[in-house]
């Protein structure tokens, strides 16, 4: 399977995590199987949001790509990977945190990106 990238910029409404789940499915529909593509528009949905909630004004990015089989990604925005690494936190926070742990084989953020693995 040859290598396919997603890339995309969006303003933080909340539209931006129907527009991401959107673009996912018309590059990766025919590329992977239905199950994981929903994991990955799932953890992607959720990091979105986080973002929008986050910080209202700094536009969010998205990057997937594809490549041997295996997807890749990172949602950018400035300042929601701080909150999503804060302990606890509050209880829309530690559900988003539990659906990306049950999508993901695995996730992190470092600086101003949540990256994943599907």
């Amino acid at each position: 399977m040859s290598a396919s990238e997603v890339t995309l910029e969006m303003f933080p409404g909340l539209e931006a995590p129907g527009k991401a789940r959107a673009r996912l499915a018309s590059a990766f529909a025919d590329r992977i199987d239905p199950e994981r593509l929903m994991d990955l528009q799932v953890a992607v949905s959720e990091l979105i949001a986080v973002a929008v909630r986050t910080d209202q004004e700094k536009w969010i990015g998205l990057r997937v790509r594809e490549e041997n089989g295996a997807l890749f990604g990172t949602v950018t925005d400035g300042r929601f990977a701080e909150t999503l690494r804060r302990g606890g936190g509050a209880g829309r926070l530690r559900l988003a945190r539990r659906m990306i742990d049950a999508v993901t084989r695995e996730w992190g953020t470092r600086e101003n990106e949540a990256w994943f693995r599907v």
